[in-house]
C-alpha cells in the first residue's frame, strides 16, 4: 500500500434556490449568464426531481437534510403537532422539537424556518426572516462576507411572478432577466473578494406549469 497524503481543497461552497425556475426557461429565454453557468459548469442531465411537486416546504426541508419527507417528516407548508396541539408554518415556526443542535454553524438567508430557535440554540452564524421583500441582490451583498459558512440562499422568484401574472408572462420573463443579471453580480463579486475560490450551486423545486 502507497501512502499519500490528501489534498486540500480550500474552495468553499454556495447553494441558491430559485422557486419556481423552469429547466425550459434557460433554452426559451435569453438569459446568457445562467446558459453560460450551465455550460460552464456541471449539470445535472435529467434535471433535478423533487420529492415533492406541489409544495414548496418538504422540497427545502429535503435539500437541507438530504431525507426524503417520509423521513424527515415534513409533508406540507405547515402541519400540526398533536403533542404541542400546535401548527407549525409560515405564523408560526417556534417549534424547538425537529432539531438536535450539533455545535455546526451555518449561514442561512431567508430559507423557510432559518430564524428558528430549536432547544434554545440558533445554531446558525446568522439569518433573517423568511420574506420575499428583499431582493437577490440584496441578499448577495449582505451574505458575501460570510461566503465561507456554506450560505443558503432562498429567492421565491420566479415563482411568485409565474402565480401572479402567469408562467409565460411579460412580468416573469422580466423577472427571469433581473435575476439573470444578479448572477452575473454574484459572480463579478465572487471573483473579486474570493478571487474565485467558490462553488455555487442553483438549484430549483418545482415548476410553474402552463
Amino acid at each position: 500500500m502507497v501512502g499519500y497524503k490528501r489534498k486540500e481543497f480550500d474552495h468553499s461552497l454556495k447553494l441558491t434556490y430559485f422557486e419556481g425556475f423552469r429547466h425550459d426557461y434557460l433554452r426559451e429565454h435569453y438569459l446568457p449568464t445562467l446558459n453560460r453557468f450551465r455550460n460552464e459548469g456541471v449539470r445535472a442531465t435529467h434535471g433535478m426531481r423533487p420529492v415533492f411537486t406541489t409544495l414548496t416546504y418538504p422540497n427545502h426541508i429535503s435539500i437541507a437534510t438530504g431525507m426524503y419527507p417520509e423521513e424527515h417528516g415534513i409533508v406540507h407548508n405547515s402541519f400540526y403537532n398533536r403533542l404541542l396541539k400546535l401548527t407549525i408554518g409560515l405564523d408560526n415556526r417556534d417549534d424547538g422539537q425537529w432539531s438536535d443542535p450539533k455545535k455546526i454553524k451555518s449561514a442561512v438567508l431567508f430559507w423557510p424556518a432559518c430564524h428558528n430557535e430549536f432547544y434554545g440554540v440558533r445554531s446558525l452564524i446568522y439569518s433573517w426572516l423568511y420574506t420575499d421583500n428583499v431582493s437577490f441582490r440584496e441578499k448577495i451583498d449582505n451574505a458575501i462576507g460570510h461566503f465561507r459558512e456554506l450560505p443558503v440562499q432562498f429567492v421565491i422568484e420566479p415563482d411568485k411572478q409565474g402565480h401572479t401574472y402567469g408562467p409565460d408572462s411579460p412580468e416573469l420573463y422580466n423577472t427571469l432577466l433581473r435575476l439573470d443579471f444578479d448572477i452575473e453580480y454574484l459572480l463579478d463579486k465572487t471573483k473579486k473578494e474570493l478571487n474565485d475560490d467558490l462553488n455555487i450551486i442553483i438549484l430549483s423545486d418545482h415548476v410553474c406549469k402552463r
